[in-house]
């Protein structure tokens, strides 16, 4: 909810009081205007899966070779995910990651930054008071990907994820649920390895709304890194990227959603002020 810097509600009674019809109109009036631009501000904001990021963070790091298995790995990635807050965060509006290649060098001589892996996306990052990127971001960082797909109603989809190192999803758990395992069980697992396109494939079929619950947890370690997730409908044969309106954090429940984009609040104040000026001169 958008807290307004005029209370719209107070000049009406005000206006009906004095019995000055057109003044409530005109407060009237802007309520709805920044009631719109609310709303279309708002609404833009949420294309995209809301992001997040913990830099120099290992889930294998107090596991024994032999117990780097699913059980193990998932609860220490959700451990280390409730120890702090994250990192950073952005909109994740497309899952292709690094743009245009497979991967990108997470550690050693020539790895690769934060914009080499998000690339546009990078765009959007914001960092928590006190965090910093560390020289080599990419290696031991932990990745997480939270909101809902948007798809087409009673349709069966086929998804393809390629990852270099691990990862996790979960689709169409309950809405308003955070899934965690073993309360949820996995849609995808992968421990670690190389980039392969057919690492992880499996189907889903919406239900009557097309809104699929979403949460992704991608972790790389050393060498290189890459993420990819691809879809078709069932039946079809080509795949493409996960992407655009597909994506959207209108309902994710990781803590406090990305800020409105710092036009959008000028727009809201702007409109504010305007309507106290109004109200002001008419009173």
């Amino acid at each position: 909810m958008v807290s307004l810097p005029f209370s719209f509600s107070t000049a009406a009674a005000r206006g009906l009081r004095a019995g000055r019809v057109r003044g409530v109109l005109g407060a009237a009036c802007i309520t709805t205007v920044l009631g719109m631009a609310a709303s279309a501000v708002q609404a833009a904001s949420h294309i995209g899966l809301l992001g997040e990021v913990w830099f120099n963070t290992d889930p294998y790091a107090n596991l024994p070779a032999e117990a780097r298995v699913k059980d193990a790995i998932l609860s220490a990635t959700e451990d280390a995910m409730r120890a702090r807050p994250a990192d950073g965060r952005f909109v994740a509006t497309a899952f292709d990651y690094p743009q245009g290649a497979n991967t990108v060098i997470s550690s050693g001589t020539g790895a690769g930054t934060v914009a080499d892996f998000l690339g546009t996306d990078a765009a959007s990052l914001v960092l928590r008071d006190g965090a910093i990127v560390p020289r080599e971001p990419l290696r031991l960082s932990l990745w997480r990907f939270t909101g809902t797909l948007l798809l087409a109603p009673n349709t069966t989809y086929d998804f393809r994820i390629s990852s270099d190192d691990g990862n996790a999803t979960w689709m169409g758990h309950p809405a308003g649920v955070y899934p965690e395992y073993p309360d949820h069980e996995t849609r995808t697992f992968r421990v670690s390895g190389t980039f392969q396109m057919d690492c992880c494939l499996f189907s889903h079929t919406t239900g009557d709304d097309g809104a699929v619950p979403f949460k992704m947890i991608f972790y790389e370690r050393y060498g290189n890194t890459g993420l990819r997730m691809d879809w078709r409908a069932a039946g079809t044969e080509d795949y493409g990227v996960l992407q655009g309106p597909m994506l959207s954090r209108g309902d994710t429940l990781a803590p406090s959603p990305i800020p409105l984009p710092a036009a959008g609040w000028m727009l809201l104040v702007a409109l504010g002020g305007l309507g106290a000026v109004g109200w002001r001169r008419r009173a």
